[in-house]
Formats: structure tokens, C-alpha cells, sequence
């Protein structure tokens, strides 16, 4: 076997260059009761993206890019599982400048736009920023630099 799966969901991250894969699935209950295999059935790979999908295996949070910035920046970050997420950017005063929020966040890859021009109505000069995440257990701190 690929994989063991705990759910219905399964994403095949580690592929070989080749034009066509088939799989087959074997279910086995609780009891070690197994299926038979299931018919073969292929997929034709018609291109690859640079965009990760799927549910990622730890808690990730990237640089931003780009890095320095002007306007704005994208802060990427992973969830493996459901998490409440805080997300904020502070001066290098320890000022919040900028925050986002949101409760029971699916696992998952997501990004924030920060445009570093304004804060509520109030210009944002040049200089170092740090960002947080906290996400359940989770705690991961950057640094980036908005250049005017």
C-alpha cells in the first residue's frame, strides 16, 4: 500500500514523471476484515501547479513574498487540522498594525494580502514588521521589511 487512510481524502504528493498512474483500493474495517481490490483506474497527469492543495502534514508559516515589498506582500501559512487562527503584524514597537482572525479554520493552505500603505486610514512607514500566527498549539514568528 501508498497510504493508510483515515478518511475519504488522499492526496498523491510524491508522483513520478510519468504520463498516466493507476491506482486500485483495498477497505479494511475495524475487525480486519478487507475487500477485495477495487477495478484499476488511471489518471492522465495534464499539468502541474505550483499551488499546493490538499490537507498539509504540519503547521507551516512561510516568508511572505515578496520580501522586501511595496505596496503589499502575501503571507502564506499551513493548517494540518481545524485551528482557530490569529494572524497579526506589529511594528517594531510592538504596536498591532495589522490583524486577522478567524475560529475553526479547515486544514489546509491559505494566504493574507497585507497592503502596506495605509492602516486604518493611517500611512504605515518603511521599516521592519514582524507576523505571528497562532494557530491551536501552534506559534511561528517572521520578520519582513516594507520598503517606500
Amino acid at each position: 500500500p501508498i497510504a493508510v487512510l483515515e478518511d475519504t481524502f488522499y492526496v498523491d504528493s510524491d508522483l513520478p514523471l510519468v504520463e498516466r498512474l493507476y491506482y486500485t483500493v483495498i477497505a479494511e474495517d475495524i475487525h480486519d476484515n478487507r475487500s477485495g481490490k477495487s477495478n484499476e483506474f488511471s489518471f492522465v497527469i495534464t499539468g502541474v501547479s505550483d499551488e499546493r492543495v490538499g490537507i498539509p502534514e504540519a503547521f507551516e508559516l512561510s516568508q511572505n513574498y515578496p520580501n522586501p515589498f511595496n505596496p503589499s506582500t502575501v503571507i502564506k501559512y499551513a493548517l494540518p487540522k481545524s485551528s482557530n487562527v490569529s494572524l497579526v503584524i506589529y511594528n517594531l514597537m510592538g504596536q498591532e498594525v495589522m490583524r486577522w482572525d478567524e475560529n475553526n479554520v479547515t486544514p489546509g493552505y491559505y494566504e493574507k494580502t497585507w497592503n502596506g500603505t495605509t492602516q486604518s486610514g493611517i500611512p504605515v512607514s518603511s521599516g521592519m514588521y514582524i507576523y505571528r500566527i497562532v494557530a491551536g498549539d501552534f506559534v511561528s514568528t517572521n520578520k519582513m521589511v516594507l520598503l517606500k
